[in-house]
Formats: structure tokens, C-alpha cells, sequence
């Protein structure tokens, strides 16, 4: 809304410009003022259209640097469910994935 804001008072000013004097000191509404509230509106507007430039530019950096990240993640979870034993071990890798509907690998044969 601010950046239509913004654009409509510019063509209110243009309109004003070419409508002549007579109507630019209007009661209450004196083009001089309107400008400078216009223009005070357009130097936020600029102002946050930069910042959104900025966030752009860190959210395709954020970007790049996820997939080789999730494609780690899928390697870790991979090994790890090749290598768990236990009930305890898989409760562990439920934090990680959620609950599994794979089952622990069968219990290692104790050592006499």
C-alpha cells in the first residue's frame, strides 16, 4: 500500500503542477506540503525496497547453502540407520526423523 500510496501522490502532484496555481493552494492542502509529505513518504518507501534488495540477496545465499546441507543430512541419516542396535538408538534418531515405522536391528549377541 505505501508504494501505490507513494505513486498515486506523485500523479497528484503532476495533476496539480498542470491544473496551475490556482488549485495548488487549495485550504488545507497546499501542494508544498503535500510534496513534502509525498516526498518523505517516497524516501521510506526507497528505504525498505533497499532493505527488501539486501534480504533477496541472503535468502538465495540461505538457499545455496541448504541443498548441499540436506543432501548431508540425508547421507548422516542414511549411515545411521544402517549402523543403529537398539531401541535406544533408533528413540535417539526419532528426534532427528520422527517416528519411524522401521524397527531397531535385532540386539547383538552378548560376549561370554
Amino acid at each position: 500500500m505505501p508504494i501505490r500510496s507513494s505513486a498515486r501522490a506523485t500523479v497528484t502532484v503532476q495533476v496539480l503542477v498542470q491544473l496551475g496555481a490556482a488549485y495548488q493552494n487549495l485550504p488545507g492542502k497546499a501542494m508544498a506540503g503535500y510534496q513534502a509529505d509525498r516526498d518523505a513518504l517516497q524516501t521510506d518507501v526507497t528505504a525498505i525496497q533497499s532493505l527488501l534488495d539486501q534480504i533477496r540477496v541472503l535468502l538465495e545465499a540461505i538457499d545455496q547453502k541448504c541443498q548441499p546441507l540436506d543432501e548431508k543430512n540425508k547421507a548422516i541419516l542414511r549411515a545411521l540407520q544402517r549402523l543403529l542396535l537398539t531401541d535406544a538408538d533408533w528413540a535417539l534418531l526419532a528426534q532427528i526423523t520422527g517416528p519411524t515405522e522401521q524397527g531397531p536391528s535385532p540386539a547383538p549377541t552378548p560376549r561370554p
